[in-house]
């Protein structure tokens, strides 16, 4: 074989490389594109709730609320529960765009669980729980309420502003992170074509590696 047929050999194998490593490059680009989080992909997220996760309350409202990132599709569903086992939802939880509302009968004090399954406008099923407690102490009667003996004359005023002090709602606790969304579990899925792609790319670049080294030799 000679010099001149040489050359040209190594010239197209230069030029057949150089065109396989520039599809994958190209499809290797596309991969990373799909594995970056984009706010189209993410999916919906819970960003507030009332009461929100670890509050403390005097009294249980007449209703839970729950706001997420986008709209939810119709019907959701909320479960209230008591410690005891006392499930206080009433009704069908009402959608309103990103904002889930349900109503729920009076409870009394104890530790309250809320959990909540919902499909976003994505069509991804998004769940989580909550947990809030209530003190019952607005509605708990004041110390010596009852079989107290009459005031005093003069003492009506001073009786009368200790108790409202008393009898005065404290501030609610509203600390506690809402529970992010579940993490999709669909990649693979949604993109084992592209990872397949990647993955046909480096097998046809070994192929013509191996080739041109064997021609070489030869």
């Amino acid at each position: 074989m000679t010099s001149e047929i040489r050359a040209e050999i190594r010239t197209e194998i230069r030029t057949v490389i150089r065109t396989v490593l520039l599809a994958l490059l190209a499809g290797l680009l596309a991969c990373a594109a799909a594995l970056v989080p984009t706010a189209a992909q993410a999916h919906a997220g819970l960003v507030d709730s009332t009461p929100r996760d670890g509050a403390t309350l005097d009294d249980l409202p007449s209703e839970v609320t729950l706001t997420f990132t986008e709209d939810i599709n119709p019907p959701a569903y909320v479960v209230v529960r008591h410690t005891d086992d006392t499930a206080l939802a009433e009704g069908e939880a009402r959608v309103e765009g990103a904002l889930v509302r349900q109503p729920i009968t009076a409870g009394g004090p104890g530790d309250y669980t809320l959990a909540y399954s919902v499909v976003s406008a994505d069509g991804h099923r998004v769940t989580g729980e909550l947990s809030f407690t209530v003190t019952g102490d607005a509605a708990a009667p004041s110390p010596g309420a009852t079989d107290t003996p009459a005031p005093s004359p003069g003492a009506d005023d001073s009786d009368s502003d200790s108790e409202s002090a008393e009898d005065a709602p404290q501030p609610a606790d509203t600390g506690g992170a809402t529970v992010p969304a579940e993490e999709d579990e669909g990649f693979l899925a949604a993109n084992g074509s592209l990872l397949l792609l990647g993955a046909g790319l480096v097998l046809v670049v070994g192929t013509f590696v191996v080739a041109a080294r064997r021609r070489r030799a030869g």
